[in-house]
């Protein structure tokens, strides 16, 4: 699960689950949330129907139906020069402001409620 508290995608959440060492399942919610959703919400969402496939596959190749409106596509490794650790990620909440930016002091208060968050290397 991936969520950026701010910029470009900071309206949504992303999935992958992963089915084996190079390929996951891609899926996305948009904020806000303000009604049930449908059970494929996060795969229509990202559905590109002119390519017959989804727009994960800008950056994601290999893209495999699974099944309905679910694509699997491969991993993208993290970039090691853009990792930001936990202990930075807090330092950023203690300074965020939240009277001139509300949306990314709450998401990083919300990451950092989870008592047992923790650092993932790759591969996980």
């Amino acid at each position: 699960m991936s969520v950026v508290p701010g910029g470009f995608g900071m309206s949504a959440v992303e999935f992958g689950e992963v089915i084996n060492s190079n390929l996951s399942i891609k899926g996305e919610i948009h904020f806000p949330v303000d009604s049930d959703l449908a059970t494929d919400a996060a795969f229509s969402s990202i559905l590109n129907n002119s390519t017959g496939g989804t727009s994960c596959r800008i950056c994601h190749n290999n893209e495999v139906n699974q099944g309905g409106d679910a694509y699997a596509s491969r991993m993208v490794a993290p970039d090691p020069f853009e990792i930001v650790s936990k202990e930075d990620v807090m330092k950023q909440a203690e300074s965020c402001s939240p009277e001139t930016d509300w949306f990314r002091c709450e998401m990083l208060r919300v990451i950092l409620s989870k008592p047992d968050l923790k650092e993932e290397g790759w591969p996980f």
